[in-house]
Parts: C-alpha cells; sequence; structure tokens
C-alpha cells in the first residue's frame, strides 16, 4: 500500500491523497500492533495462572499420598476453600491430574 503513495510536486512532499493513505496505513499498523502486544499480555497472564494452579494441584498430590485418611480430608477442605470450590470437585480435579 505504501509502495503505491505517490509523491507530490509541491515541496517535494506527499500528496494530498498521499498524506492520507500514509496516515491511515500508519493507523492501522500502530493499532494492530497495540492490539497484539494486550493480546501477548494477557496469554502471558493466563499462562502464569494455569502454571502456579498447576504446581500447586501437583504439590497437594504429593502431600497426599503421604499423608493419613484423617488429615487427607483436612486438607482438601482447606484447599478447596482457598481454590473456592468444593471438596468433591477438588477431589475430581485432582483425580483427573494424576491419572488415578
Amino acid at each position: 500500500m505504501i509502495n503505491s503513495l505517490e509523491l507530490g510536486d509541491q515541496n517535494g512532499g506527499l500528496s494530498e491523497r498521499a498524506m492520507f493513505g500514509y496516515y491511515w496505513v500508519n493507523s492501522l499498523v500502530q493499532s494492530a500492533l497495540t492490539y497484539i502486544s494486550i493480546r501477548l499480555n494477557e496469554l502471558h497472564l493466563e499462562f502464569d495462572q494455569q502454571a502456579q494452579a498447576q504446581s500447586l494441584v501437583s504439590g497437594v498430590v504429593q502431600v497426599l499420598e503421604s499423608m493419613e485418611e484423617p488429615h487427607q480430608d483436612q486438607l482438601l477442605s482447606r484447599v478447596a476453600q482457598h481454590m473456592g470450590m468444593e471438596v468433591s470437585e477438588l477431589f475430581d480435579t485432582l483425580k483427573d491430574i494424576s491419572g488415578d
């Protein structure tokens, strides 16, 4: 698109039509780069949150394997409360992740 802009004869600058085209090309490129930057930041944040949740679940699974049953229930209850879900949901999630 930029290659199709014609140079004007006046003062060696761009013609009015060329300036208008250049302005819109420049605006579109800036908007696209801003959107890409924002989206990459969002994806990075989502990835960090998923990694945090996965490391928490991995740690809980390892601790649960080394505990006796009454203590497992207490730990599951506190972790579920921290994650904002029911114990049964947490148990199902842990079961799915651990592959049992």
